[in-house]
């Protein structure tokens, strides 16, 4: 081999080695450093080599995506990712406002929705009910100056539209004593004997009655009865504690449970006690069943203006209750 071919080999050989060079090298260096530097004379430790995991000034650190080629010893993006573009409504939606809450899925609308209507329509049905009223006669007038009635539908509509009244005030007037009564000189249940028909009167009415010489400051006593067969309504304080204007007191309790009425009554803000005859209360009973019962007074206390007892005979009634 020639001398000028040796030569021309080892040219060759050293420009390829230089020109096609460590890679590392080729791609790390500045765009700028290219030419004299990158062909012959840089050498492995180049102060001015770069590593590329260090972005350069200015660049961005977002990261890149696509195939990167080795110009000029920078990537160069060469398959970007589109922007997302927006979604689109779904063709087959049929309301405007893209929720998918109407959609048409092979040809037919599915979805939901809120609605209220409300109508009518002719056809049969029962017609109203109209109360047909019918009442009994009015009670008696109770001490209380009240006087009552019972009312019933006959149609039986369950209703009280258009019922009558079932009360109404009245004037008490208290009975007059019994002829067996009239001698009276005690504490009596008045009248004596009673009769009551049930198919005319619901109620009836009684009294409490004293006679007496002597000086009354309070009294006391119950009356008793068969709760059975009738029970207390109403009970009133009599006028005979009061008779002159005095204040009093009176204390009234009704158990039908037990079928009796206490009456406690006393005067007071006065020193003087009354005496003579009068009403120590008025009772209102109500009829619940056929037969008689007794009225019975038990527990009588009469005491003066000391507070002593007064001696004094007791008197009790009948009432028979008919129908």
């Amino acid at each position: 081999m020639s001398l000028a071919a040796l030569v021309v080999i080892v040219v060759i050989v050293v420009g390829a080695a230089v020109y096609y060079g460590p890679i590392t090298g080729f791609i790390t260096l500045d765009p700028g450093q290219q030419g004299d530097e990158a062909l012959g004379g840089g050498g492995a430790g180049d102060e001015r080599a770069e590593d590329i995991s260090e972005p350069r000034p200015g660049a961005t650190s977002a990261p890149v995506t696509g195939e990167t080629g080795l110009i000029v010893g920078r990537p160069v993006i060469t398959d970007v990712t589109q922007p997302t573009q927006p979604a689109q409504p779904d063709q087959n939606e049929t309301s405007g406002d893209g929720d998918g809450d109407n959609e048409t899925t092979g040809g037919q609308v599915t979805g939901t929705g809120s609605g209220s209507g409300s109508g009518s329509g002719g056809g049969g049905g029962s017609p109203p009910c109209t109360p047909s009223w019918s009442c009994s006669a009015w009670s008696d007038c109770s001490p209380s100056g009240t006087q009552t009635r019972i009312c019933t539908d006959v149609n039986q509509c369950g209703t009280n539209e258009g019922r009558p009244a079932v009360s109404q005030g009245c004037t008490y007037i208290p009975p007059e004593p019994a002829e067996n009564n009239e001698s009276c000189s005690g504490v009596c249940v008045m009248p004596a004997v009673l009769a009551v028909d049930r198919t005319e009167n619901e109620s009836f009415a009684v009294y409490v009655y004293i006679n007496t010489t002597e000086d009354v400051y309070a009294t006391e006593f119950k009356v008793m009865f068969n709760q059975s067969i009738i029970n207390a309504t109403s009970v009133v304080e009599g006028d005979f504690l009061k008779s002159d204007g005095a204040s009093t007191y009176p204390i009234i309790q009704t158990d039908n449970d037990e079928g009796e009425v206490l009456v406690a009554n006393t005067r007071f803000a006065t020193t003087t006690p009354v005496t003579g005859e009068g009403i120590l209360a008025d009772i209102m009973f109500s009829v619940i069943g056929p037969e008689s019962s007794g009225l019975g007074l038990d527990s009588v206390k009469i005491v003066d203006t000391d507070l002593h007892p007064i001696d004094i005979p007791v008197f009790n009634a009948t009432v028979s209750i008919t129908e």
